[in-house]
């Protein structure tokens, strides 16, 4: 799940993603690698250097206000605003489940973030809309937040599974993939738009292109 497309279209004015709004998705991919680069030693300074590298990936000019304290009454406001939906990765999702693997999430988030997928459809834990995972593991409940290996040692627990039998895809160099390494899981990032060059880890540009051969007895790449 991205930025929601409409919220952070309204919050900035006109500009060129009215008439193509996934231009808001490859910006917080952009984003993404900013922080990778940077590496923040907490939240708080997650913040500052995803929006100015969000806000230079649309085109907007270093250091204005204006469009900063929009994406912030978006971005730090306490409530999901994570809303825009990658079809494709529920769509794998759903195939790998159907296909017996246990699936967990794993987020940084404040608590809310099994509810926020249920509602969403996207999944949950039993029956429902979405698909029917193991566990949402949120940072908030566990006490420990990616990269910390503790929080993937959280969710390998839920699975009830070894980390050398797990498999963990994330968009993040810094706290999804150094995460997983660090707790001794296989690590994916997921990169659709193939701006991470660092090739010591795998890289997929779908989450249907995830080869889980290494994980388990049952291999095979998911359509």
């Amino acid at each position: 799940m991205l930025p929601d497309r409409a919220v952070v279209s309204a919050a900035l004015g006109p500009g060129p993603w009215g008439e193509a709004p996934e231009a808001l998705d490859r910006a917080h991919y952009r984003a993404i690698a900013a922080v990778d680069k940077v590496r923040p030693p907490s939240d708080r300074a997650i913040f500052p250097v995803y929006v100015a590298a969000y806000l230079e990936a649309l085109g907007f000019s270093p250091g204005r206000r204006d469009p900063v304290k929009a994406l912030a009454s978006v971005f730090d406001a306490g409530t999901p605003s994570w809303t825009t939906i990658v079809p494709e990765s529920v769509a794998a999702l759903r195939t790998i489940a159907a296909a017996g693997r246990r699936v967990v999430v794993v987020s940084n988030s404040q608590g809310w973030m099994a509810r926020h997928l249920r509602e969403m459809a996207v999944c949950q834990v039993g029956p429902g809309a979405g698909v029917a995972v193991s566990a949402i593991v949120d940072s908030e409940l566990v006490g420990a937040e990616k990269p910390d290996p503790r929080i993937f040692f959280a969710a390998l627990e839920a699975a009830g599974s070894a980390a050398e039998r797990a498999v963990h895809v994330g968009d993040s160099v810094w706290f999804d993939v150094e995460g997983a390494l660090a707790a001794g899981v296989r690590a994916v990032q997921f990169d659709p738009h193939r701006l991470c060059l660092v090739r010591a880890h795998e890289h997929i540009e779908s989450l249907g292109d995830l080869d889980l051969g290494a994980a388990g007895d049952r291999g095979g790449r998911f359509p």
